[in-house]
């Protein structure tokens, strides 16, 4: 329970600098960084010996992917006329 409670609330904490950072520096920049963030840290679990390790490993994987949902909403906003983003966000939400 509480390795997996790492992740959630690291992701959750993580939102909104990530927000904030995807408004101040835009998505063409904070994407690739979260994306790197989420790749070495992924590396790091497959990595992991210890069931500490593990967790860390995991827990640093949620805030570092805390920052693709917010870089998705932001590129909507930015790309999409107000009359079409509601059917693009929901587009992203769909779990398919």
């Amino acid at each position: 329970g509480w390795v997996f409670s790492g992740y959630y609330w690291s992701y959750a904490v993580g939102q909104l600098p990530a927000g904030w950072f995807v408004q101040r520096f835009g998505t063409r920049l904070v994407l690739p960084l979260t994306l790197a963030l989420s790749s070495v840290s992924f590396a790091a679990m497959a990595r992991a010996t210890t069931a500490i390790e593990f967790a860390a490993a995991w827990t640093a994987t949620g805030l570092a992917v805390a920052g693709i949902f917010p870089c998705c909403i932001h590129s909507i906003v930015r790309w999409f006329p107000a009359d079409q983003r509601q059917h693009r966000r929901a587009r992203l939400c769909q779990r398919r």
